[in-house]
């Protein structure tokens, strides 16, 4: 800053400064001709000005590849050392995006095999879970309620998150991030079917997806600033339409729950996304304190992602996955743990996980946590990611 003053100084009075010994040029003598001059101050100034740069496009896929091979344990009692050492300073992009480019996708590549038998015996004594030992020839997660902090404190009357148990999944690509307004709308103008629209999407508060014109010619379009909000009020059989018109599918639920809280490097399943302990701002719950009282953009909360990448896997809106739900369906885990689990056969209802903006409570908001709702149901808390 002195020697800019120092140069702006020379400029205007049109004299040169010394030099600092005789083999030097003056001090801001910046085209070396010997003499601080007019010229010198407009290198000065053209060079400030090219020093302004663009802000760097972040990259729109994340990849996630496993680089261990664990084993399952041969006993659920055992504890694992808790990696969660970090404190990720929160990070909010509150600024939605018109876009109109289908949802990007991270990658899970676990090699589908199972040759060992884990235990299904289950305690419920809050302790940590060491890591399976590295094998050759087995990938996979632990699938369930942890025993490790939360999942411990508000997850022990949840039978349905019982038993923790093993499971291998094939190479899985899961949405960074849950379908937005723009994407569904590009759904229904390219004939997607009416009856994947309701009326009550013309909330602007809740969903923001408009119709326009008359029946036959509808225009479907997001609502001012709503493009990159998260779809809502869809029903299971709407979010299974938009997901074959893209040639992709909804996620099974332990594809879901793998791409949510399993990190490869330490063999853990996380209790929420970024870590084993609750972290305020990190997630859209209930309330405004978050920045926002209803749903938020997409590609908010980046403090808040999973191991995998993905965005508001806790938070900001249930999300369907492709299961029928059945609150005993660990219990019927076969001997050496799931391969590739798609859930029940039949049932009433089917599973979304995750939570909302509607819950308060972190029982609600941690990923072992299991839910329902009927999927001929709309409701304006639960949308949808793909899968592939």
């Amino acid at each position: 800053m002195r020697v800019a003053v120092l140069v702006l100084m020379v400029c205007l009075s049109g004299t040169t400064v010394p030099s600092a010994s005789a083999q030097d040029h003056p001090i801001g003598d910046l085209n070396e001709d010997g003499y601080v001059d007019e010229t010198d101050l407009m290198i000065l100034m053209g060079n400030w000005h090219q020093g302004i740069q663009p802000t760097a496009t972040p990259t729109a896929f994340v990849s996630e590849t496993p680089t261990d091979t664990p084993s399952p344990l041969q006993t659920e009692t055992q504890t694992p050392t808790n990696t969660n050492t970090e404190t990720p300073t929160p990070t909010v992009s509150q600024t939605p995006t018109d876009t109109n480019t289908p949802t990007p996708t991270v990658t899970l590549t676990p090699t589908p095999t199972a040759t060992q038998t884990p235990t299904t015996t289950v305690t419920r004594t809050p302790t940590r879970i060491n890591s399976p030992t590295p094998t050759a020839t087995l990938r996979g997660f632990w699938m369930g309620n942890s025993g490790v902090g939360d999942d411990a404190t508000f997850g022990q009357d949840s039978s349905e998150e019982f038993p923790r148990h093993w499971v291998s999944l094939g190479t899985t690509s899961i949405g960074q991030y849950e379908v937005s307004i723009a994407e569904y709308a590009l759904f229904l103008n390219s004939g997607g079917k009416d009856s994947n629209y309701h009326d009550l999407m013309a909330d602007t508060v809740t969903c923001g997806l408009l119709r326009t014109g008359v029946p036959g010619a509808y225009l479907y379009i997001p609502a001012s600033g709503q493009s990159n909000y998260p779809i809502v009020y869809v029903t299971w059989y709407d979010a299974k339409a938009y997901c074959e018109w893209q040639g992709k599918r909804l996620p099974t639920e332990a594809e879901w729950e793998r791409a949510s809280r399993w990190v490869d490097a330490g063999q853990q399943a996380r209790v929420y996304p970024w870590g084993f302990s609750w972290a305020d701002n990190y997630a859209n719950t209930f309330g405004s304190t978050d920045g926002y009282n209803y749903a938020c953009p997409v590609n908010a909360f980046s403090s808040g992602a999973s191991p995998a990448g993905a965005y508001n896997m806790c938070g900001n809106v249930w999300e369907w996955c492709s299961d029928w739900y059945d609150p005993t369906y660990y219990s019927q885990t076969p001997t050496g743990g799931w391969s590739n689990p798609q859930g029940p056969l039949t049932g009433t209802t089917k599973v979304i996980r995750g939570g909302s903006y509607n819950n308060w409570h972190q029982s609600l908001l941690r990923c072992a946590t299991r839910f329902y709702k009927d999927p001929a149901g709309r409701y304006s808390d639960v949308g949808f990611r793909v899968a592939q």
